[in-house]
């Protein structure tokens, strides 16, 4: 869990002629990403990605009120040591306000939230006569998770709350068709006259990738879901699904894992890790002459960023 505190400001909405103002500013743990008010804006809520946690907040008091674990339901999945990892990026009520869906980037879901009367910033009511107990619940919990695709960045619901609508921001990249090597270390392109190109070449002599549909950030593709709301059956269909991609129904893999970090725990002090964004092992290290690597991807040889190939002597393998 994050150690980073955050701020999320409530402001008022100006009147003509006036600025707006901050009417309470709420501090938690983590990072938060969207903030979304209930109808009436006595309730604020939080997304926190750092900790895949909502937080509800009471606006006219000025304090937390509930901390919602978004990562499953506890049936699926009881996260007694509080993990992270589901990264909780996005937020939207449906129409009713009974209900928060949650986007969870890090677990390709969407996950559904059963809000208490205090949550919803209501009074608790006696159990009506149909059987509903949705306002019999003292805290919100997570009660489903719906699978969607590869980071979903953003829910929405129909005027309704019908139909559901996820927007997911990656995908995957698929060949770098518009590179190609030729035996002068010519990047080719067939819609770009080479004759017309200054070409840039990397230290070692081989032509550097340009911008343009090469990097992964270009390559991927974002998604758009629309599917109708679940009923509790399909529900309960639909979380098992996502408990299953993400390995939470797997009790014994999570006690074997327990086990092997409880010995490592025991036998390692430190843990150095090194990460290059977004790059691969050829366009960083493939001119280091071991590895599986090949030279002709490298974007960043040795004379360009020397750094990198001090780490690897003593932490290098072939692979």
């Amino acid at each position: 869990m994050s150690r980073a505190h955050a701020t999320a400001n409530w402001l008022s909405s100006p009147s003509p002629g006036r600025r707006s103002e901050s009417l309470a500013a709420f501090r938690f743990r983590g990072s938060h990403r969207p903030l979304l008010p209930n109808t009436s804006g006595s309730r604020l809520y939080a997304a926190v990605d750092t900790t895949s946690h909502v937080e509800v907040f009471d606006t006219a008091r000025n304090v937390r009120i509930e901390q919602i674990d978004t990562v499953g339901p506890a049936g699926v999945y009881e996260n007694q040591k509080m993990l992270s990892g589901a990264n909780t990026n996005a937020l939207v009520l449906t129409p009713d306000e009974r209900t928060l869906l949650v986007s969870n980037g890090g677990q390709n879901s969407v996950a559904v939230v059963r809000l208490s009367a205090t949550a919803r910033g209501t009074a608790p009511r006696q159990k009506e006569r149909d059987g509903d107990e949705n306002d019999s619940h003292d805290d919100s919990a997570t009660i489903g998770l719906v699978p969607t695709g590869w980071y979903p960045t953003g829910v929405a619901t129909s005027k309704n709350g019908a139909t559901w609508y996820i927007v997911n921001g990656k995908s995957p990249m698929g060949p770098n068709d518009a590179w190609c090597n030729t035996a002068g270390g010519v990047y080719c392109d067939p819609k770009v006259a080479p004759r017309t190109m200054a070409w840039t070449y990397a230290g070692n002599g081989i032509a550097q990738l340009l911008a343009k549909n090469t990097h992964v950030n270009q390559l991927e593709h974002a998604g758009f879901l629309t599917m109708p709301g679940p009923d509790g059956v399909e529900l309960a269909r639909l979380t098992k699904l996502v408990a299953r991609n993400n390995g939470l129904d797997q009790a014994t893999k999570a006690a074997a894992d327990e086990r092997l970090f409880s010995f490592l725990r025991g036998h390692i002090k430190h843990v150095i890790y090194i990460m290059k964004q977004n790059r691969s092992y050829d366009q960083v290290f493939g001119d280091l002459g071991v590895g599986n690597g090949d030279p002709r991807l490298t974007f960043f040889p040795e004379k360009i960023s020397p750094q990198s190939p001090c780490y690897c002597p003593e932490f290098r393998h072939a692979g």
